[in-house]
């Protein structure tokens, strides 16, 4: 119910809209019952009987009384029925119309939040959540949700004001066959609430288990020529027929709790309206009822099962909206852990230094640290290289300095100031970063080189591009305007790689912080972009990872680490001229480079 009433917290601006569709269903309900009221004249005229009688013991005249006589009755009560039939469609249609547009109003309003909630986010959401989980909430769970707020309101609202008006009629006709048929409404209420705590957790299960199945999609798709060049396809067959049928078992368990409420409720309407025939024929025996009013009270009987039996539907599908709401509202609630502290600086510069200071990091849910009391200092204009083995901290230096994660402990300082006194957004714009995995976006050249300064112009871009070394197999494939296409996976790992250098080239940062930049670029493209990243770094602060001896060489210091710490600091030829970690990684890539 918390997440239900949440959840209808969105439609408030709406309230106007909401307001109408009420009404509209109000008089859904009204006209229904008056269609069938309509069903005691039609039966009456048939059978001659038009005059004021007692219904249920009640003094009440009939409407059949009510119209003219002759062969203007007939005119009346059928213009009646079909301009009730007429109103009750129009007011339909406008009730679901109105309600289906708040839904989107408020499925546009859940999907922005939720993406830019999570974008929000440091690094550590991103490792707590795959991004299928995260894909999934955004279309299938906020989808529910807005059928919800659409689909199964409107039902509810119909259905709820059509039991209403029907009740009244019934009751009006005959009380003492509505009290004997609605004897069986608490039996219902019990196995609707039954049955909805099933569905409601199937529902969860379900989703988890489609969670699993588009995980292991992405997963095997995006990896294919791993998985051609092993020939791993019959294994991954297996994998993803089991995840699929494990959601198959979750769906139908979910459609059983959801099928089997109607025609439960379909045989108890049978075995009422059986009872109800039974003892009818003494009411009309006696004189109590006539033939019409025992039609329109049947009617109105049966057609109470209808709303209530849709009714109990809409409560079986709530109980899906609720566990999707549930996992989304759980999602948005969970705060990020790296934020901007409240007197955080909007601007941020840098002049003279950029300091770890007894830097200590434990990433989330592992136990070993990936830094440990690590202390150096980088000053303006200087290149400062970051080597050793794998897993030896080096990456987590650039995470934290980016602000991706905080540290466990120690601070990080720019000019001697905590960087957590800058807003996160003003830090990084002091910095240009290429990943060892260039990261483009499905959109043109000239929009991935200017990620970073959407300001810039076609001549920016084009001098960024040349500088990178990227301009001419850009024009080969059509031009800066050309679309990469879904993570450029059309472009060699080189050309991704020189795009990404030309966009860090553009943001012209004061920091430059290169990872593994030049790893995937051949022997031509390196010497190449090995030049235009020297004109860069020339009175920049640059921070690179790097094994490659050309980069290491001309860097004014190099930091080793190794498990965690830095266990050799000096110049390539300090550290070559002494016994370490520095000279052992040096001798094997010589070996390698010689082989």
């Amino acid at each position: 119910m918390k997440d239900l009433l949440r959840l209808l917290s969105y439609t408030r601006p709406h309230a106007g809209r909401i307001a109408l569709a009420i009404l509209a269903a109000a008089g859904v309900g009204l006209f229904e019952a008056a269609r069938t009221a309509l069903i005691q004249p039609i039966f009456d005229g048939l059978g001659g009987g038009a005059l004021p009688g007692v219904v249920g013991g009640v003094a009440l005249p009939r409407l059949s009384a009510w119209l003219p006589s002759g062969s203007a009755y007939w005119m009346v009560v059928l213009g009646l029925l079909i301009g009730f039939s007429l109103l009750r469609g129009a007011l339909e249609f406008m009730a679901n119309f109105l309600l289906t547009s708040v839904g989107q109003l408020v499925i546009v309003t859940l999907r922005t939040e939720l993406f830019s909630h999570a974008l929000d986010q440091s690094a550590a959401f991103f490792d707590r959540h795959r991004t299928a989980e995260l894909t999934t909430c955004l279309i299938t769970d906020v989808e529910k949700v807005q059928s919800g707020v659409a689909q199964y309101l409107a039902d509810a609202l119909r259905e709820s004001f059509t039991l209403v008006g029907l009740l009244i009629l019934a009751l009006m006709l005959s009380w003492k066959l509505t009290l004997l048929t609605l004897g069986v409404v608490p039996l219902i209420a019990v196995l609707t609430a039954k049955l909805g705590g099933r569905l409601r957790q199937s529902s969860r299960a379900t989703q988890q288990a489609l969670e699993e199945v588009l995980a292991l999609a992405q997963e095997v798709l995006a990896g294919y020529r791993v998985v051609q060049a092993y020939g791993a396809q019959t294994h991954e067959r297996k994998r993803f027929q089991t995840a699929a049928q494990r959601l198959r078992r979750f769906n139908l368990r979910t459609a059983r709790a959801l099928f089997l409420p109607s025609p439960l409720l379909d045989i108890l309407g049978v075995m009422v309206g059986a009872g109800v025939i039974f003892y009818t024929h003494r009411l009309i025996a006696t004189g109590e009822l006539t033939a019409g009013a025992f039609t329109a009270t049947l009617l109105a009987l049966v057609r109470l099962y209808d709303p209530i039996r849709k009714l109990t539907q809409t409560y079986h599908a709530y109980q899906q909206v609720t566990a999707s709401a549930n996992r989304l509202f759980a999602l948005l609630d969970e705060p990020p852990t790296v934020t901007d502290a409240p007197d955080a600086r909007g601007t941020a510069a840098f002049h003279e230094t950029l300091a770890f200071q007894h830097v200590s990091f434990t990433y989330p849910q592992t136990a070993t640290p990936a830094l440990e009391s690590v202390t150096f200092t980088v000053r303006r204009g200087e290149t400062v290289a970051l080597v050793g083995t794998s897993g030896g901290g080096k990456s987590t230096v650039m995470a934290l300095l980016l602000r991706f994660y905080d540290p466990t402990h120690g601070t990080i300082t720019l000019d001697g100031l905590d960087i957590r006194q800058f807003q996160r957004h003003a830090l990084r714009h002091l910095m240009a970063y290429v990943p060892q995995e260039a990261i483009l976006f499905d959109g043109s050249f000239a929009e991935n080189i200017a990620y970073g300064r959407l300001d810039a112009t076609p001549a920016d871009i084009e001098r960024a591009a040349r500088a990178a070394h990227a301009h001419d197999f850009i024009v080969e494939r059509g031009g800066y305007a050309a679309r990469i296409g879904e993570a450029g996976r059309e472009l060699s790992g080189g050309q991704r790689q020189r795009i990404a250098i030309a966009r860090a080239l553009l943001r012209d940062a004061p920091i430059l912080l290169l990872d593994e930049a030049t790893s995937a670029l051949d022997a031509e493209s390196e010497h190449a972009v090995q030049a235009a990243l020297a004109t860069l770094m020339q009175g920049r602060t640059t921070l690179v990872i790097a094994h490659r001896l050309a980069t290491v060489q001309r860097a004014d210091r190099i930091l080793v680490f190794e498990r965690g710490r830095i266990v050799q600091v000096g110049d390539h030829a300090t550290l070559t001229a002494a016994q370490g970690t520095y000279r052992r990684l040096y001798e094997l890539q010589l070996l390698a480079q010689t082989s």
